[in-house]
């Protein structure tokens, strides 16, 4: 499977991360749209996960932004899907003993990039489930 994100200069737009005028509990929630293609035919859900490695030399570990499984088979999970979204995703890292984010929906959906230092980089995979 291929996985793509349109950037904007090699960035996801503003309106995904720290940057979004939509959030909540000062967290982006605004899901970025991804396309998927190349899917084998035993496909029957997807997964992914949205990993930021470059978060390690401040908090001592990976950022996990989102996690999302039982995605129906598309060619294209939509902007915003993670807020509409009625099947599972996992907790993220604001769930952890690390942060006092007390607010449920926020570290059990999209939290968008919003780095203290400078720009990092982020892992999205998409996994197929047969």
């Amino acid at each position: 499977m291929h996985v793509k994100v349109n950037l904007k200069q090699d960035f996801l737009p503003d309106k995904y991360t720290k940057y979004s005028s939509t959030k909540r509990s000062n967290q982006p929630v605004i899901s970025f749209p991804i396309v998927l293609s190349e899917i084998p035919k035993e496909t029957k859900y997807f997964a992914i996960s949205m990993i930021d490695y470059d978060a390690v030399p401040r908090t001592g570990f990976p950022f996990i932004h989102w996690l999302a499984a039982n995605i129906p088979v598309v060619d294209v999970i939509p902007e915003d899907f993670s807020r509409h979204f009625q099947g599972p995703q996992g907790k993220n890292t604001w769930s952890s003993r690390f942060y006092d984010v007390a607010d449920d929906y926020i570290t059990s959906h999209y939290a968008g990039p919003t780095p203290p230092d400078k720009p990092h980089h982020y892992t999205l995979t998409g996994l197929c489930v047969e």
